[in-house]
């Protein structure tokens, strides 16, 4: 039943009281007798006090009368009210704890007209956003604007970001900390997936997980392990592994420990402690397959194994073995390889040692093998 319906019927039900009140009356007076002078005083003084009753009784009617206009008015604003709010509201509903945005978009700004820009204001926080009891560099720094925000201990001071985890940085525009704890996106478009203390410092740069990796140049990546970096130049990558650096332009390390991938394309795809590549960035292309301790050093020069050797000349190579060398640093030679064996050195061009100690091949399309030689 709505007020108005409600309004009516109760001035209906007080006319109807008024009347049956009335009839009572005048069903409770007896007949006077016209002889009877007392009677017909008692009756006028009855008649007077009805009288008076049915005037307070038209009063009070009047007065309920005016109360339902009143509240008919009000209802009536009240529905005017409702009506806009569910014009406005009218995507919002709730069920017990539970409130749905249905049939709507959800939009949080910070009202300065742009997404790419900060006040502090017009970020999405999932939970109480506790603050950070340790020192940092930036503690506390929450300037930043259009964030989404889930965990505890956060930093965001900038905009268009996500942090998730526990006491995570987002510095950079668009950057975004999707887990773990202690980690740092500084880069604008940076991405640290999760892991601990890991660092995505560069724009474009990313860490995928691990621990106390570092992705310092812009497009690098880190995909996990411990203690790795990607920095210096561009677009260089870490997949695993510890310790290891991959500092040239497109260089990438796949895996294994303490290895350096330092020239521009160079490669190493395990083992420990090797090289590929040179510190001017001159002689691009290297690459070390595996072993401990290799260099590859010369341009497009590649060791596949072994240890301690050293693939120096341009198109130099070694398969395996141990202390062997290809090619010269100054010299123009070229296309040297060395297959094994122990301290072997190919230094002519086009030369080739396939096995062996201490074996030396120094002229152009020299091949040893062993006791054997030919064209040297």
């Amino acid at each position: 039943m709505n007020r108005r319906a409600w309004g009516d019927e109760r001035f209906q039900m007080s006319v109807s009281l008024w009347l049956i009140a009335l009839g009572l009356v005048f069903l409770s007076v007896p007949p006077a007798n016209a002889a009877d002078g007392k009677g017909e005083a008692k009756l006028d003084g009855r008649v007077a006090a009805l009288e008076a009753q049915v005037k307070t009784l038209l009063s009070r009617v009047q007065e309920i009368h005016k109360q339902n206009e009143a509240q008919q008015s009000q209802i009536q604003a009240l529905k005017t009210e409702n009506q806009a709010l569910t014009t406005k509201l009218g995507c919002l509903s709730k069920e017990g704890d539970e409130v749905f945005f249905t049939g709507c978009n959800v939009n949080i700004r910070n009202g300065l007209g742009n997404t790419s820009t900060k006040n502090g204001l017009g970020n999405l926080i999932i939970g109480y956003n506790e603050k950070q009891q340790e020192k940092t560099a930036s503690p506390n720094d929450r300037s930043g604007s259009h964030n989404l925000v889930i965990g505890v201990k956060h930093t965001y001071s900038n905009y268009g970001g996500f942090v998730a985890g526990s006491n995570n940085i987002i510095s950079g525009s668009f950057a975004s900390v999707s887990g773990g704890g202690g980690n740092t996106a500084g880069g604008k478009f940076s991405s640290v997936s999760g892991g601990g203390a890991n660092i995505a410092g560069a724009d474009y740069a990313s860490v995928s997980g691990g621990a106390y990796n570092s992705a310092n140049s812009d497009s690098s990546s880190v995909s996990g392990g411990h203690h790795n970096t990607a920095d210096c130049c561009y677009a260089n990558s870490v997949s695993g592994g510890g310790d290891n650096l991959a500092r040239g332009t497109s260089s990438s390390i796949s895996g294994g420990g303490g290895n350096k991938a330092i020239g521009y394309l160079s490669s190493i795809s395990g083992g420990s402690r090797n090289t590929a590549g040179d510190e001017q960035g001159l002689k691009p292309g290297a690459s070390v397959s595996g072993g401990e301790n290799n260099a590859a050093n010369g341009t497009f020069s590649s060791v596949s194994g072994g240890g301690a050797n050293k693939a120096i000349g341009y198109l130099s190579s070694i398969s395996g073995g141990s202390h062997n060398t290809a090619g010269e640093a100054q010299a123009a030679s070229s296309g040297a390889s060395v297959s094994g064996g122990d301290n072997n050195t190919a230094t002519g061009a086009f030369s080739s040692i396939s096995g062996g100690n201490n074996l030396t091949a120094k002229g152009e399309d020299c091949w040893r093998a062993g006791g054997l030689k030919h064209g040297c």
